[in-house]
């Protein structure tokens, strides 16, 4: 896709933009429709809590285990995310991967990861990023054992499995998979802070209360307000302009 205002100094973005030289690269996928502060800081957190080099942000197309589509745009929700990472100061430790968003229907992790596997740096290792609340229901995901052995996953706690052992007895509760296995998903769930938000929430939020009002400031950064600001996403604002309508 052509995004406007990628690449420069700032956060990159493009199809896979791995620099050369990373080992270790965290892959988080989502909607980002709109990206919260749990979107933009929670990855940066498990990037120092892992040793890990990079984190590559893949905003979704449409994903297979949500019925409607995204409410923006693929360019303003990659405009957004950009928007929020370069706030952070995020620049230099992630990018922004719109491979998704460049193929045609359902994206399934399995898909992203081997596609991935031939456009990141050679020696490159792969772990996909997910929350506590995916970690409960990836048996169910498409050729599941396929991505661990692609990309093993690396689990931020989620209310309300925020330790290791109730991420472990929740996957063991689901019979999906072997004690063995169960170990080795608790081995995989950092110790990082939970922060509890929602993209549905945020919405809900925008539309009670405008850009201004208590969830908005509180939950999204003040550059990705600003992009809903001048793009009049979500109904508020209005392109080329501001306020609300």
């Amino acid at each position: 896709m052509s995004v406007e205002g990628a690449g420069g100094s700032g956060v990159l973005v493009g199809r896979a933009p791995v620099p050369a030289g990373v080992r270790m690269l965290l892959v988080f996928g989502g909607t980002f429709d709109p990206p919260h502060r749990a979107h933009l800081e929670l990855p940066m957190a498990a990037l120092a809590a892992c040793g890990g080099d990079w984190v590559l942000y893949v905003p979704a197309g449409r994903s297979p285990h949500k019925a409607d589509g995204p409410r923006a745009g693929d360019a303003d929700r990659v405009e957004m995310l950009r928007a929020g990472l370069e706030e952070i100061g995020a620049a230099g430790r992630a990018s922004i991967g719109t491979l998704e968003l460049d193929r045609p229907g359902p994206s399934y992790t399995v898909e992203t990861l081997e596609a991935l596997r031939g456009e990141i740096p050679a020696g490159c290792v792969m772990r996909l990023l997910i929350g506590a609340d995916q970690a409960r229901v990836f048996h169910s995901w498409r050729e599941a054992r396929r991505i661990i052995g692609l990309a093993e996953p690396l689990v931020m706690p989620r209310e309300p499995l925020v330790s290791a052992g109730e991420v472990a007895g929740a996957l063991a509760a689901s019979g999906a998979w072997s004690e063995g296995e169960v170990r080795a998903w608790e081995s995989r769930v950092l110790a990082t802070v939970v922060m509890p938000a929602q993209a549905t929430d945020v919405r809900a939020g925008l539309a009670n209360e405008g850009l201004d009002g208590a969830a908005a400031r509180g939950l999204l950064s003040e550059g990705v307000r600003r992009v809903i600001r001048e793009r009049g996403l979500y109904g508020l604002g209005r392109p080329g302009g501001g306020g609300r309508p």
